[in-house]
């Protein structure tokens, strides 16, 4: 069969269909890329926090946790507790850089940068409802943890001075703010709230 009829391609257009071929094979490769930084990270976030679904660890990569920082969302609960009266005391922050010295966490790194912002900017109301909201989740496959939560949670409040800084003494805000803390928790969390609280003086 003759190519006689066949349209002519210059050099020119061969180099332009040549390059837009290849720029669509680059596209295709970044995407990949992209997908698998974003797997990848999402299982890092999923390991920090004990929590095998990629699910709630991409909802906790929204609020802000990445696979260098999520191990901070483990402790959301001290940041709210922290920021009670409205704000952090050197007590409250000694207390939570201990933590994170104590996990390994080093000076310097994102994490612990991380947390310099969480102190010294108070989170928004959204970070640390669905935080704890996700918080429950996680707690919820992993035997222990709400009540691990609600011991950190007081041992802060200790290192204000009494509890939340009133002694044996708490205001409505306050016996709210861990009771709500504990709700979210669940009942785990709101047995060993219950328990401390009674411990200290503060119900019952």
């Amino acid at each position: 069969m003759s190519n006689d009829h066949l349209p002519h391609v210059s050099a020119e257009e061969e180099r332009y269909f040549s390059k837009k071929e290849f720029d669509r094979r680059e596209f295709v490769r970044q995407r990949l890329e992209r997908d698998v930084k974003a797997h990848r990270e999402l299982r890092h976030i999923g390991e920090a926090v004990g929590e095998s679904s990629t699910e709630i660890a991409a909802r906790i990569r929204k609020l802000g946790f990445d696979g260098e920082t999520a191990v901070l969302f483990n402790i959301l609960p001290m940041v709210i507790v922290a920021w009670a009266d409205g704000k952090v005391n050197g007590k409250e922050r000694t207390v939570i850089f201990k933590w994170l010295e104590s996990h390994g966490i080093a000076e310097g790194s994102e994490a612990w940068t991380m947390m310099g912002t969480l102190l010294e900017k108070r989170p928004s109301d959204h970070v640390m409802e669905e935080g704890l909201r996700l918080l429950a989740l996680v707690a919820s496959h992993n035997e222990g943890q709400a009540k691990t939560l609600v011991d950190l949670c007081f041992g802060l409040a200790e290192a204000h001075g009494g509890f939340l800084g009133l002694g044996k003494k708490m205001s409505d805000e306050e016996r709210a703010l861990i009771h709500h803390i504990a709700e979210v928790l669940g009942p785990e969390a709101v047995a060993e709230a219950q328990l401390l609280l009674k411990a200290k003086g503060a119900i019952g």
